[in-house]
């Protein structure tokens, strides 16, 4: 019984850190947008890179996770639930990473009046 305590303390700590990733994330994007807004590419690559190694590791993260609740047997009549719900988690940091590298490729040009209307949809969403 301590043995499955433990575990699942590990596995909660493990979806903290995931969801940890996701924010930071989340918060590298916006400052990542600024900085290409403000035609700082230099910080704006070093964002992308962030965001990149984020979302490697929230991969491994979830990956883990999914192994542990398989191999203990975890909460076996919710585990679909979690599983569904990390991994659509997991699309956001997906999104967010796609999204810096389009800028990244395509460099769109966007008028300075638009600045301020896509920090705010990068804050929306």
């Amino acid at each position: 019984m301590a043995i499955l305590l433990k575990t699942s303390k590990m596995i909660e700590m493990q979806i903290d850190d995931f969801l940890n990733f996701i924010s930071e994330a989340s918060i590298l994007f916006k400052k990542g947008l600024e900085n290409y807004l403000k035609d700082n590419i230099t910080e704006f690559e070093k964002r992308l890179s962030a965001v990149s190694e984020h979302e490697r590791k929230a991969d491994e993260l979830r990956l883990n996770i999914e192994k542990q609740l398989y191999m203990h047997t975890l909460i076996p009549e919710s585990r679909g639930d979690v599983l569904a719900i990390l991994e659509n988690t997991d699309r956001v940091i997906d999104d967010t990473k796609e999204a810096l590298q389009v800028f990244a490729i395509e460099r769109p040009e966007i008028p300075e009046k638009f600045d301020a209307l896509f920090i705010e949809l990068a804050d929306s969403s």
